[in-house]
């Protein structure tokens, strides 16, 4: 009896059987044609990528040629001025303030009258001791003549020189005490401060006024360790100040004891200051120079990113676009100045952005 079950069964396992087997077949030609592929070189791939690239059309491109020049990478630190010297005038006698002979925000030569205290007798003083002097003088010039002539003992000329020296020394004294009634300004500068007025009564050491030598004023910053031996005495500096001014100055102090905390060495820049126009305690940013290096001049616009991420300049070599990675030297009102160059190069200065490295150009040259 024929069975339709058994039928099915053994006709659905043919199928399957052929299907599989065909499968296979077409994997096994699938896995032989990678297995015979050869894969390109690296280098294979470069010069392909090459060839691509010197296929295009040239693009044009504007062009300089630049000759570097030496330039000093400059480090620019934040600080202040500062004087130099502040007098702190006071009185050496006593007695009252009789006049005030200069006032706040005035300028003084050295020895000239700031205060002035009451003399009372101190003239008076001064007048007997000169009077003393003369009668001791005689007295000892008669001594040393008796002397001569036997008539006086050695004893009684040195007591008579010795009185001729107490009277000179009461003179001196008596002197000073004049001259310490008038308070005189030690140095040349600005008043910025004068306490006493008249009528108050001073006593030794009681202030007068106090005195700033602006001229020259310094501006001090605190620079680090790594950069203190790039920098020398009398280096021409730049220095602007919170004020809106820029001023010319020059290093005139290198410390050689580093902040304990921060290790970094005071400097100071000399500021030509007759005018007192700069105050002291101004934010000052100061621009010192350091170690030189040959740099060109270009236009921060013409710097560009490489592959890596990194800075740098595309240049013109024999129609080819070059790219090489620059540093900042420092910069100015006309742009930049960067190193990694060789001194004489072709720098594109329009259509940097539209080129790669290898590139060939048409170059457009522009002068400047």
């Amino acid at each position: 009896m024929f069975n339709l079950s058994s039928d099915l069964a053994w006709r659905a396992t043919a199928t399957a059987t052929v299907f599989g087997l065909a499968l296979i077949w077409l994997l096994s030609g699938v896995l032989a044609a990678d297995e015979t592929q050869v894969q390109p070189s690296l280098a294979e791939l470069n010069e392909a990528a090459d060839e691509r690239v010197n296929a295009r059309k040239p693009v044009t491109v504007r062009a300089r040629r630049s000759t570097a020049k030496p330039k000093a990478r400059v480090l620019t630190l934040n600080g202040k001025t500062e004087v130099k010297f502040v007098a702190s005038l006071q009185s050496e006698t006593t007695g009252q303030v009789v006049e005030r002979n200069s006032d706040d925000g005035a300028t003084v030569a050295k020895g000239d009258p700031v205060c002035t205290v009451e003399v009372n007798d101190r003239d008076a003083r001064v007048a007997a001791a000169n009077d003393a002097v003369t009668l001791a003088l005689l007295e000892h010039e008669g001594a040393l003549r008796l002397r001569e002539n036997d008539y006086q003992r050695e004893s009684e000329v040195v007591a008579a020189k010795a009185k001729l020296s107490a009277m000179q020394h009461a003179l001196v004294l008596a002197e000073e005490a004049l001259a310490n009634t008038v308070i005189r300004a030690p140095i040349s500068g600005f008043v910025e401060r004068v306490h006493a007025t008249v009528g108050d009564f001073l006593v030794p050491g009681s202030p007068c006024a106090t005195i700033l030598d602006l001229d020259p004023i310094y501006a001090v910053v605190q620079v680090p360790e790594q950069f203190v031996d790039q920098i020398s005495l009398g280096t021409e500096v730049n220095v602007s100040l919170a004020t809106g001014s820029v001023v010319t100055g020059e290093v005139s102090f290198i410390g050689m004891q580093a902040a304990s905390g921060s290790r970094t060495f005071r400097v100071e820049v000399a500021v030509p200051n007759k005018q007192y126009e700069i105050r002291s305690g101004v934010t000052a940013e100061v621009g010192l120079s350091l170690t030189t290096h040959m740099a060109h001049q270009v236009s921060s616009a013409l710097l560009v990113l490489g592959d890596a991420g990194t800075l740098g300049i595309h240049t013109v070599n024999n129609s080819t676009v070059e790219f090489h990675e620059v540093e900042i030297v420092t910069e100015d009102a006309d742009g930049v100045w960067v190193s990694g160059l060789r001194d004489q190069v072709v720098i594109i200065s329009v259509g940097q952005d539209l080129v790669s490295p290898g590139q060939r150009v048409d170059v457009q040259w522009v002068s400047g």
